[in-house]
């Protein structure tokens, strides 16, 4: 478990962490996924959903990444994450007053609140501003055309960017445990996770929505 009072700056994921995975997000994810399996095996874009739900949703019981391997489709892991951080989403979002105050609130807590999200510069402008949001509740934004949280540089740039600050002064706050929890754990910075089935563990809290995190982490930083 985090110690609250020793954090001075939070960090957050975008996608199914400020905001969660809708039946409507989900479907224009898969509307993308589709469209670049067509590009990929040289087929029409109905052919492709069809080949898609066959395997997906006719009981064959596959991930979408498994999915479009059984489809023959390469890269197919890259394929959804980038569904994930690149397909317009943010048509699909709308103003959340709850979120717009809960930065706020934590702003007043913390020295800064940050951003730092797998989505390209212009899905993740495009989606705070669906929110409700302004980018100048966030110090510091760091899209996936800047730095990548896969490969851990993003994280270490937010370390560097506050100097004389310890990797102990850090929390991040996402919904994928490898890449959210583990990567940025390895550098030496607290996480949670919410929205997501990831077993808890004793330093890495999981919580099942937005709502609950900013419970905890807020009256454990009046108590």
């Amino acid at each position: 478990m985090p110690n609250w009072e020793s954090i001075e700056v939070i960090g957050f994921d975008l996608d199914n962490t400020l905001y969660p995975v809708t039946p409507e997000i989900d479907e224009v994810i898969q509307n993308y996924i589709h469209e670049q399996s067509a590009a990929i095996l040289g087929i029409d874009f109905d052919e492709a959903k069809r080949r898609f739900d066959s395997y997906y949703r006719g009981g064959q019981g596959l991930s979408g990444g498994k999915t479009l391997a059984a489809m023959g489709v390469q890269s197919e892991r890259d394929i959804v994450q980038d569904a994930l951080e690149r397909a317009d989403v943010a048509s699909t979002l709308s103003p959340d007053p709850e979120l717009v105050q809960f930065i706020d609130d934590l702003s007043q807590s913390f020295r800064s609140v940050d951003l730092l999200t797998g989505s390209s510069a212009e899905q993740t402008y495009a989606k705070i501003k669906a929110l409700g949001l302004i980018a100048t509740q966030f110090g510091l934004i760091i899209t996936a055309d800047d730095l990548s949280k896969s490969t851990g540089e993003a994280y270490q740039a937010w370390l560097d960017h506050y100097h004389g600050l310890s990797a102990a002064s850090f929390l991040y706050v996402g919904d994928r445990k490898r890449v959210d929890s583990d990567i940025p754990a390895e550098l030496g910075i607290a996480t949670a996770l919410v929205n997501t089935t990831a077993e808890p563990t004793a330093a890495t809290p999981v919580y099942p929505d937005l709502a609950s995190f900013g419970y905890a982490v807020l009256s454990g930083r009046s108590s």
